[in-house]
């Protein structure tokens, strides 16, 4: 895992602020942008991917099974569920703009 320093937000004009909490899966930072005067401030989550045989170690002690098509089958499961929460939030931001 990155430490927080070396975090790099793929949006120009987002800036890191500070860390908000951890999970399984992952990480979510609190960025800011400054823009026209204004400040925004967004929460980004993080995903952490197994980049090595130690992470998927620890996958396996959590219970999951690390064989390739169960590894497939989690991956695709946990995408899904991050698609359906960013659903939720465009559902939540098309009815303030409105």
């Amino acid at each position: 895992m990155a430490a927080q320093s070396e975090i790099i937000c793929p949006w120009d004009g987002w800036t890191l602020v500070k860390l908000l909490g951890r999970g399984t899966y992952g990480r979510v930072y609190l960025y800011k942008r400054v823009e026209y005067g204004i400040t925004f401030y967004s929460a980004i989550k993080h995903i952490s991917i197994p980049a090595d045989l130690n992470q998927i170690d620890d996958l396996s002690a959590d219970g999951t099974s690390t064989d390739a098509v169960t590894m497939k089958v989690h991956c695709t499961q946990l995408l899904q569920s991050f698609m359906n929460e960013i659903n939720v939030w465009k559902c939540f931001v098309e009815c303030f703009t409105l």
